[in-house]
């Protein structure tokens, strides 16, 4: 007992029971079993349950220490890799797919054979997350024994984050994107503007007019198969045929390049893995790239054939893309109509138009635009992960741009079609490699384009 009384240190006289804690808390051993107790054993071994529990909180502590080192270092490399602070990066470690989620959207849309709306996917009660802080967001798909998958990024740059030349440069180029939409056909029957495309093809046959006309603008630049006799290869077709018109239309072929070398930067930037899978695809397949006049002289190297553009309310139905590879990117922003024309300006930004978010719908993750500020970049897998746009509401006067670069499969198979790839690759894309006399309509035949008056070049169809 006196060893006891040693080992306990109270201000008032201690139980017997606890002198016996204290004794086990601080590991060390009771006298003798033969002086205790029953209810002294139980002290003991609730003493021990105690110290346990201790234990195991004290690693658990120490674990999450050590995660959250792991982390905070993970989001060190990562930053320096994209040259950004740290507080810019948004990594999301928690995305994984969700067949109940894809399966009550489509659902809806099926109920109501249109786009959704921010207001349909909130009433569904489904956690959703929403990106619009300004920075660099990164969605990781966690994976047993191997690496994570990126299923997404964007980024989001205010207009203010530009220093003064990279600003002048963007909105001179993607300026030239906006002006391409008024001498291009409009195109009216892509898939995911018909109906929902879980739907067989003969429920959405007819809907592509009223779609169009209800869910905005699209038009391309760049490359996609022909549909004019004898032609495999075309370039978007000008609807505008006057003077003014053809020369302005020529103007903007020169800036071909320099839109194609912004898009090319902007993927490389976002996602380097996906741009080196893009870039080994189009060089494999001699993939005319959007920004190549095929005029034997300025040759491009091989890239993405075809740059997607809408605007005016754009919206479609979630879908998968029909695309040779699963690399899309695409760049959105806001202007303001200027007569006939589309413009930057210092009151033009996101908040101009309510809804539009580019959703995923498999993963419960979406764009929320109207939160954003300045330049919105999306990287996403086209072909494999279902995606779409909400239906939104302009501002008069204003409205959402919204971009994307693929490599398209019909373009794809159409350049099959046209030339030996090994042959063009070998050739710098010289004009003389096409098989069977030319089969390609370049961006400068458009633009030189003499109205004829026959109803063959009155209607020119176009296909994404």
């Amino acid at each position: 007992m006196a060893r006891l009384m040693r080992v306990t240190r109270t201000r008032r006289p201690a139980t017997r029971e606890m002198k016996l804690v204290q004794m086990v808390i601080w590991n060390q051993r009771p006298p003798t079993l033969a002086i205790l107790s029953k209810k002294g054993k139980s002290v003991i071994l609730v003493a021990r349950n105690m110290q346990r529990q201790r234990t195991r909180q004290r690693d658990k502590r120490k674990h999450q220490k050590e995660l959250k080192n792991i982390r905070r270092r993970q989001y060190e490399v990562v930053a320096a890799l994209y040259q950004c602070e740290v507080k810019d990066l948004h990594l999301h470690f928690d995305v994984r797919k969700d067949k109940n989620c894809l399966e009550r959207l489509q659902a809806l849309e099926s109920a109501t054979q249109k786009p959704l709306d921010r207001a349909a996917i909130d009433a569904t009660g489904l956690d959703w997350y929403w990106l619009y802080k300004p920075g660099i967001h990164v969605g990781l798909v966690s994976r047993t024994g191997r690496p994570p998958l990126i299923v997404f990024a964007v980024r989001i740059t205010p207009w203010s984050a530009f220093n003064v030349g990279a600003l002048r440069t963007v909105r001179d180029t993607l300026g030239s994107v906006m002006d391409w939409g008024q001498h291009v056909y409009p195109i009216k029957n892509n898939s995911a503007m018909q109906g929902p495309a879980h739907e067989r093809a003969s429920v959405k046959k007819g809907k592509s007019k009223e779609a169009a006309e209800k869910h905005g603008t699209m038009y391309g630049v760049g490359w996609h198969n022909g549909q004019e006799d004898g032609k495999n290869v075309v370039a978007y077709a000008n609807q505008a045929k006057d003077e003014a018109s053809q020369l302005r239309a020529k103007k903007l072929v020169l800036q071909l390049p320099k839109i194609a070398a912004l898009y090319r930067s902007g993927l490389t930037y976002l996602f380097p893995g996906g741009a080196r899978k893009m870039q080994d695809f189009a060089d494999e397949e001699a993939i005319l790239s959007l920004g190549d006049v095929f005029d034997g002289v300025n040759t491009e190297r091989p890239f993405a054939n075809s740059l997607t553009v809408t605007r005016n309310e754009f919206a479609n139905f979630m879908h998968q893309d029909n695309d040779a590879t699963n690399i899309a990117y695409g760049m959105w922003w806001c202007a303001k109509q200027k007569g006939e024309d589309w413009v930057f300006s210092d009151d033009a930004d996101h908040d101009k138009t309510t809804g539009g978010e580019f959703i995923w719908a498999d993963y419960g993750f979406g764009v929320d635009f109207a939160r954003c500020k300045g330049l919105v970049e999306i990287y996403w897998r086209g072909s494999m992960d279902y995606h779409g746009t909400l239906r939104s509401l302009d501002t008069e006067g204003y409205t959402r741009f919204g971009t994307s670069i693929q490599i398209t499969q019909k373009a794809m198979e159409s350049m099959r079609k046209v030339w030996d790839v090994q042959s063009l690759a070998d050739s710098e894309h010289k004009a003389r490699n096409l098989e069977k006399g030319s089969k390609v309509v370049t961006p400068n035949e458009r633009a030189d384009a003499r109205p004829t008056g026959s109803k063959k070049n009155k209607k020119v169809k176009t296909n994404v």
